[in-house]
């Protein structure tokens, strides 16, 4: 009886792992798990960028429809007008404006809050202790959006390469030009994709572009650059393309 116990403890024993065998085990797991982890942080970057450009095809659609329904005049980008861009667009889009959003209890989403919004790109992570009334991760560009002699949809001539929408760096700035795409920490930020940001134009379509074909040192705020337009009283560019 004593042999048949010590034979089947030791049978036992031999089914189990030994502390080598376990070391192997938890070093294979520790590979795989280094190679799997950039491949899901790109497919998460990737997502990212793809539902970026979905919002901004989104905001182009609801430009287009105010056009229609506002003489082809655009809208402001400055805080505190009545038609600025996201207090105008919003309800083509069955979005709050930031006007109500402010006024509601729930308040402006921010990134960091988990908050699904149109105003916020997924990419967009910096968290931020309040907006205020105004928070976006998209802006708008500063010479449609003037107060005084507001731009015609008639004056863009090249509206597949005409900049409308632009993602932003500091978020709190609803109007943008070329020049503030700087190469300061907090202007690279804007470039949050990979090294890339995200346009959405005249015509209504979005796309992506690295740093090195969306801007350079020294540019100007009246200055295009790259097969890219942002002032209207300079169209001498052709072609677009991005990423």
């Amino acid at each position: 009886m004593k042999t048949k116990i010590a034979c089947s403890a030791k049978r036992a024993a031999s089914n189990g792992f030994s502390i080598v065998e376990l070391i192997m085990v938890m070093g294979v797991i520790g590979i795989l798990a280094g190679l799997t982890f950039p491949l899901t942080t790109a497919v998460r970057a990737r997502a990212q960028r793809v539902s970026c450009l979905n919002n901004l095809r989104q905001w182009g659609m609801a430009l287009n429809l105010y056009l229609d329904e506002n003489r082809g005049v655009y809208p402001s980008w400055e805080k505190g007008k009545s038609k600025a861009w996201f207090n105008v667009l919003p309800q083509y889009l069955n979005q709050q404006t930031m006007e109500e959003a402010a006024n509601s209890k729930s308040g402006v989403a921010t990134p960091g809050t988990g908050r699904k919004s149109l105003f916020l790109c997924p990419g967009d992570t910096r968290e931020i202790e309040t907006a205020g009334d105004y928070y976006s991760s998209y802006t708008f560009n500063k010479h449609v959006g003037k107060t005084a002699g507001a731009t015609r949809q008639h004056a863009i001539k090249n509206p597949d390469i005409f900049v409308v929408f632009s993602e932003t760096a500091d978020g709190e700035t609803p109007g943008v030009d070329l020049s503030n795409l700087g190469d300061t920490e907090e202007g690279m930020s804007a470039f949050r994709h990979s090294g890339s940001i995200c346009f959405g134009f005249a015509d209504g379509h979005a796309a992506s572009f690295s740093r090195a074909k969306a801007w350079r040192a020294g540019l100007s705020s009246t200055d295009n650059f790259g097969g890219l337009q942002w002032n209207p009283a300079n169209d001498d560019l052709t072609g677009g393309g991005g990423e």
